[in-house]
This record gives C-alpha cells, structure tokens and sequence, in this order.
C-alpha cells in the first residue's frame, strides 16, 4: 500500500467516525425532540380532556339550570292564574252579595271615596232597579263632614256593580272592577302571601 493510499484511508476512516458520531448526535437528538413531543402531545390531550370535561360539566350545568328556570317560571304562571281567578272570585262575590249586604259596601265605598262637597252618584241599570228605598238616605248619613250626594235619575251601564261619583267635570269610578284593577298589585301580594307564605 502506498503512503497515498494509507493517507486516503486514514482521510476514509477519520471521516467515517466523523459521521458515525454526527450521525449519532443527530439520533440522539431525534429521539429526544420525539420524547419532548410525545410529552407535549401528552400534555395537549390531557388538556383537552380536561377542557372537554369542563365544557361537558358546564354544559350540564347550563341545562339543568335552564331546566329549573323553566320550571320556577311554569310554577309562577300557575301561581299568577290561581291568584288572578281568587282575585276575580273576590270580585264576583262582591257582585253577588244580597242586597242589603251589597248596598252597605257601597255605603262603606261612597264614605271611602266621597270628596266633602256636593256630588252626583250614579248607578248601574241592576243596581238601580233594586236600590232600597232608604239607601241614598243611609250613604248621606254615612259621608264625611261637608259631603253630600243626589242621585242622577238615569242609570249609567258603566256604573255596574258599584257607582260613579260626579263633581263638576271630574268622575270618581267606584265600579268593582275599577276598584279591584286600581288595588290589583296589592291584592295579588296579600293572597300570594294567603296561598303560597
């Protein structure tokens, strides 16, 4: 062998190790970016695991909660439908009442709602066929001081089940219906507080 043969070799050999080493360096790393990111795609999929189960919990959360608001307000309505009918039932009976009893809270509402001066109190076509005779004498005796009140010969149809009360230009309606709509929040309060306290 000649000395440029030995030279080649020993050029074939220093380079084959430098190779080798290089390409062992480059495996080497390889495997550990392979490593790091079987690590981080571990880590991404418990973290979406994660994230799933917090969705899935929240989610089932949002659900039941949308299941108790749909039922609190099924139950709200049910409760507003009970207290109106009671409401309504009140009314009725008010409307029902035997004469006597029905003419002394009517009585009871002219001293409520009369003003001290002197008016014109209106009935109802039912009402004015049926008023005992005594009655307007009655409701007089009953107003506050400085009130008095005649009766208008026709009946008005709007003044059923109660009365209207006029002064000059101004119309007091004391109808059941109007009284009980001007009283509706506070009597749905005290018969919710009847039924559901």
């Amino acid at each position: 062998m000649t000395g440029l043969d030995t030279i080649l070799q020993a050029i074939a050999q220093d380079t084959k190790k430098s190779c080798d080493g290089i390409l062992q360096e480059y495996r080497q790393k390889a495997a550990a970016i392979e490593q790091d990111t079987q690590k981080q795609l571990t880590a991404l999929q418990e973290d979406s695991t994660k994230k799933i189960a917090a969705l899935q919990q929240e989610s089932s959360e949002r659900a039941a909660s949308a299941a108790q608001l749909s039922r609190r307000r099924g139950v709200l309505s049910q409760k507003q439908k009970i207290i109106a009918s009671m409401i309504d039932e009140a009314r009725k009976t008010l409307c029902e009442l035997p004469d006597d009893q029905y003419f002394s809270t009517l009585i009871s509402l002219g001293r409520q709602y009369a003003l001290p001066q002197p008016g014109v109190l209106v009935l109802g076509p039912k009402d004015h066929a049926r008023m005992p005779a005594d009655f307007l004498a009655k409701m007089n005796a009953a107003l506050p001081a400085g009130a008095s009140l005649t009766l208008q010969d026709e009946a008005d149809p709007r003044a059923q089940d109660g009365f209207l009360l006029l002064y000059g230009g101004i119309e007091e309606n004391c109808t059941f219906r109007a009284l009980f709509t001007a009283k509706q929040e506070e009597l749905q309060d005290k018969v919710q507080q009847m039924l559901f306290a």
